[in-house]
């Protein structure tokens, strides 16, 4: 039997659930706001979120502004099109006028656009202030993925599904929301939204008339301009100068599919011009950065700029608000030697595109264009510039990258500076030592590299120096940054995430490789590379060594070399000394020099026994002088060991030692006296007199000093001025 109390609390609780429900909000259809907090479908509106209820299609979903028939709906799971009648929100501009009517985008916030697969496609809010358009919208990541929520949009399906009639009101066009920004015509097999029917003229030959139209996949308006070329690139719209092209503006991904990179400062102000915006010359991205920045032309805020670094791979997204790329027919003529004559409009040639500014004579095979015929160079010796563009080996030269042509070996490289037998090759891919490149190394050491940069004529000429092993070995380029690596023995390609391309010399082996005499130019001696700027051009092949002077005629030490000289790893001049002794790398201007560590002294001339001077010891030994301080002077060539003498037998300064021995913390040469007590060795006998009151008769040892013929030795006579012995002129000890 059920109790009175339980009853009674089932009553409060259907009491509390009662009172605390929200009503059905009264206006579902999105036409006008809510007086209060009401439930629309799933979610709830209220003042924070919005009165404007829209239910009719999506689950439900709440704003602020902007009434009509349609939602924005924010799940915080799975994805947009998980729930009928909720699609993506298709584009940056539908994604910034879907967060303004939630009341969600602040003056001061900017929306990135993104591509990314962690992310989930079209729009969303990333943390708690940062909006996100993500253009990948093959992303099946989940709204929850890097996300509080995504924003879809919700809508009756369109019933002008044809592209040619404006449907006039919000509506779903397949798996994307047609809006105000994207436009009422949808074409629902491309699962697009325009702001017009398609374009009537599309080879960008007319102006269509207006208000606006669909071309490819982009809508032209008044404001972005009528002239129309879709034909390929996807579709694009300018303002000005009709022709058979046109200016793609992706906002992410790159200049690809039919579209390519715009080449030069030139032709990217004059496709601004073209596009009608309000900015047509171009600053020239800061070289420290080019890396981070989008290659070619692009729109950052209201800046146009032009990235010269044609390798970067940054996405039109980053730092970007657009790229500006070239759509045009493919060339006619791809062999460079038949100008593309197109009424004087681009073609593309390869992965670049021939303008007016680049020239109309198209090279597929190097992507290059020019003014003139591109034929080989005339000079490929590196003797002189070339006057024009041109093949040179496998890479064709042209003021962008120098016009100084080297391929005798190598595989052909270009240069602006410094003529001469030799190139510095670039290769993207591989090394500089690859086995099917005849004639082409790596440069040895960090002044080489920056010389070789300086002759390519690079931004930055002072290499920074690394010996990471996930660089590639030697002189490289990574972004626009100039690195020696000094760990040749690393394996990474030049083709490394971590470089743009290595910096390689090309050169002929050396035609003298004995040392002896100098060679003409830059060659190749053994496995490294010698030049007249660092290392010198004498090669000595056998030992891979280069060197500015020629070798040593006399290396082991005992004789002077006539003339300047190369000694080991080290040069013999005037100023070091002309005495060579190549093992150990050191020149002096006396016999013998030897060199242990930073110790550099003549080799001890007793060899088992008593030096005068420091000298080197056997093979390794450091005799640095006599002394308690030192490592002593008597040499054991045999052990390479030095020492200090034995103990002096006789130490109260009275009678001589017959041989060199230890007083004290000095050594005492053979015949001197040894005075212990005061750590000092005389070649006198002790005076005889050393109060003072007689001159001496002759010159004696008076304490630690030694006196002259006549002077007065005061020692040990209670005066402080006497205690270590004093030679005077009188029989005064005192100083004043």
């Amino acid at each position: 039997m059920i109790s009175a109390g339980f009853v009674f609390i089932i009553f409060i609780i259907f009491i509390v659930q009662f009172s605390t429900s929200t009503d059905p909000c009264t206006k579902t259809g999105g036409l006008e706001p809510n007086s209060g907090t009401c439930q629309c479908g799933s979610e709830t509106c209220n003042s924070d979120n919005g009165l404007i209820c829209y239910s009719t299609h999506g689950g439900g979903s709440c704003r602020k502004n902007d009434v009509g028939a349609y939602g924005y709906p924010r799940p915080t799971s799975g994805n947009c099109v998980d729930v009928d009648g909720r699609v993506l929100i298709g584009d940056k501009a539908a994604c910034e006028a879907a967060v303004s009517s939630l009341g969600l985008l602040r003056p001061y916030q900017h929306l990135a656009t993104i591509s990314s697969t962690r992310n989930p496609p079209g729009c969303f809010m990333e943390g708690y202030d940062t909006l996100r358009f993500n253009a990948l919208s093959t992303s099946t990541a989940s709204c929850s993925s890097y996300s509080q929520y995504c924003i879809c949009i919700t809508a009756p399906v369109c019933a002008h599904t044809g592209g040619t009639t404006n449907n006039n009101e919000p509506c779903l066009c397949g798996t994307t929301g047609c809006t105000s920004v994207s436009g009422y015509y949808c074409n629902l097999a491309l699962n697009l939204c325009a702001l017009g029917p398609p374009c009537s003229n599309t080879n960008g030959s007319v102006t269509n008339s207006g208000p606006a139209c669909r071309c490819g996949s982009v809508s032209c308006t008044t404001s972005t301009g009528l002239i129309c070329y879709s034909t390929h690139g996807g579709g694009s719209c300018r303002k000005k100068d009709v022709g058979a092209y046109g200016y793609p503006r992706p906002a992410t991904g790159k200049c690809v599919g039919g579209r390519v990179l715009i080449g030069d400062k030139a032709s990217c102000e004059a496709a601004a011009s073209s596009l009608g915006l309000s900015v047509t010359t171009a600053s020239e991205t800061d070289a420290r950065y080019s890396r981070y920045r989008p290659p070619g032309c692009f729109m950052y805020y209201d800046t146009l700029y032009f990235n010269t670094l044609s390798t970067s791979t940054t996405s039109c997204s980053t730092q970007s608000n657009y790229c500006i790329c070239l759509a045009a027919p493919v060339c006619a003529h791809t062999g460079g030697t038949t100008v593309n004559t197109n009424n004087n409009e681009p073609c593309l040639c390869g992965t670049s595109s021939c303008t007016s500014v680049s020239g109309y004579y198209c090279h597929s095979t190097y992507n290059g264009c020019a003014t003139t015929p591109i034929v080989a160079c005339t000079s490929t010796d590196g003797s002189v510039a070339s006057d024009r563009t041109c093949v040179c080996g496998n890479e064709l030269c042209n003021s962008a990258n120098g016009l100084i042509c080297y391929s005798t070996t190598g595989g052909g490289s270009c240069r602006k500076n410094d003529v001469g037998a030799y190139g510095y090759p670039r290769p993207t891919s591989g090394n500089c030592v690859d086995v099917d490149v005849d004639g082409r190394k790596l440069i040895g050491d960090i002044a080489s590299c920056n010389a070789a940069a300086s002759s390519l004529g690079l931004s930055d000429t002072t290499a920074s120096e690394t010996s990471w092993s996930g660089y590639p070995p030697g002189c490289f380029i990574y972004g626009t940054t100039l690195h020696f690596s000094t760990l040749s023995t690393s394996t990474t390609s030049c083709a490394s995430t971590q470089s743009n391309y290595c910096i390689c010399i090309a050169a002929s082996v050396c035609d003298h490789e004995n040392g002896t005499n100098e060679n003409s130019d830059k060659c190749i001696c053994g496995n490294i590379v010698c030049d007249y700027e660092t290392v010198g051009l004498y090669c000595t092949a056998s030992e891979n060594k280069c060197h500015k002077t020629p070798v040593c005629a006399h290396t082991e030490g005992s004789l002077t070399n006539a003339n300047e000289c190369s000694c080991g790893n080290t040069e013999c001049t005037s100023a070091t000394g002309l005495f060579c002794y190549s093992p150990h790398n050191v020149c002096a201007d006396y016999a013998n020099p030897r060199k242990i560590g930073a110790f550099t002294a003549p080799k001890c001339p007793q060899g088992d026994g008593l030096n005068t001077s420091p000298c080197v010891c056997g093979d390794s030994g450091v005799c640095t002088g006599s002394g308690a301080d030192n490592t002593g002077l008597v040499c054991h060539a045999e052990t390479s060991l030095c020492s200090r003498p034995d103990s002096c037998s006789k130490t109260d300064g009275l009678v001589k030692n017959a041989a060199s021995c230890a007083c004290g913390s000095v050594d005492c040469a053979s015949e001197e006296y040894c005075r212990a007590r005061l750590n000092g060795c005389s070649q006198y006998a002790p005076c005889s007199v050393t109060n003072g009151s007689n001159a001496t008769g002759g010159t004696c040892a008076c304490g630690s000093v030694d006196c002259a013929v006549e002077e007065y030795c005061h020692y040990g006579t209670g005066d402080w001025l006497t205690q270590w012995g004093l030679c005077r002129n009188s029989s005064d000890s005192q100083l004043c």
